[in-house]
């Protein structure tokens, strides 16, 4: 299952590959870091609950997509326990990989851009 994640300054997105779009609000203001982790927990979180056991993950958060395959080590206090939550539900799958793109390619980052006036 091929699915895009992202977070804008009050929302988070994600997008599964049969166009099953997802928006939520964030309860209070968090650094976009976290947001963008928090939008790829809610991701891993339909996936596992939905027996889906093959996921591609596709960010434009570059911090998320490095720190989640070990390319950056995750040293932020506020990241680890969301970075460790995601890795547990990675666990329940057969196979998955999360991949860094561009804004434009984005599906979850076009929608928030759209439902927040073009600004992430």
């Amino acid at each position: 299952m091929k699915v895009w994640t992202d977070a804008g300054k009050t929302k988070i997105c994600y997008v599964l590959e049969t166009k099953e779009t997802a928006v939520f609000d964030l309860t209070e203001p968090v650094p976009v870091n976290q947001a963008e982790y928090i939008a790829l927990l809610r991701a891993l979180h339909t996936c596992v609950e939905r027996g889906i056991k093959e996921v591609e993950v596709y960010t434009d958060s570059q911090v998320v997509a490095y720190q989640m395959t070990g390319r950056y080590k995750c040293k932020a206090a506020n990241l680890k326990p969301l970075r460790n939550e995601c890795y547990k539900l990675l666990q329940r799958l057969d196979r998955w990989s999360i991949n860094w793109i561009g804004r434009a390619e984005n599906e979850a980052g076009l929608i928030l851009d759209r439902l927040q006036g073009g600004a992430k």
